[in-house]
């Protein structure tokens, strides 16, 4: 999934590389939504989370997208996060990704780009934090 947006996909890499920075963020499947509870307290700043908290792999970028401005309810409908099943159709449901399906982008890491989310969705949910030397830049916007 790629954001159509630079500063967007940047907002989402942004909040994954804080998080990633972040000790009090943990792994764990039965506890995977406190970690959206915690990042509301820190009104979306996971540097700023400060009470341990859990997630899970498709929890933890779905609340990277939620910091980065994307709608919680989409992330997390019924307040329970995504999982790796559901979080393409998310994304896509937002407006703000499109789906990349050619190869180069599934089997070599040189065309991603920052802010790209990698899917597998009977596995497992990474996200890009750099961008490869062959990934294509965001079109310039001229608003």
């Amino acid at each position: 999934m790629r954001p159509l947006d630079a500063l967007l996909a940047e907002k989402i890499a942004v909040a994954c590389e804080k998080a990633c920075a972040n000790k009090n963020i943990g792994y764990d499947q039965l506890t995977r939504n406190t970690l959206l509870e915690e990042a509301k307290y820190a009104k979306f700043d996971m540097s700023k989370i400060d009470m341990p908290c859990n997630c899970d792999c498709s929890s933890f970028v779905s609340t990277c997208c939620v910091c980065a401005g994307l709608p919680e309810n989409i992330f997390f409908p019924g307040g329970n996060g995504c999982v790796t099943t559901n979080l393409a159709d998310a994304c896509l449901k937002t407006g703000k990704f499109e789906r990349l399906t050619a190869s180069k982008y599934l089997n070599q890491k040189d065309y991603l780009r920052r802010g790209d989310i990698l899917l597998n969705r009977n596995a497992h949910v990474v996200m890009v934090v750099g961008s490869g030397s062959k990934a294509d830049p965001f079109p310039v916007s001229h608003n």
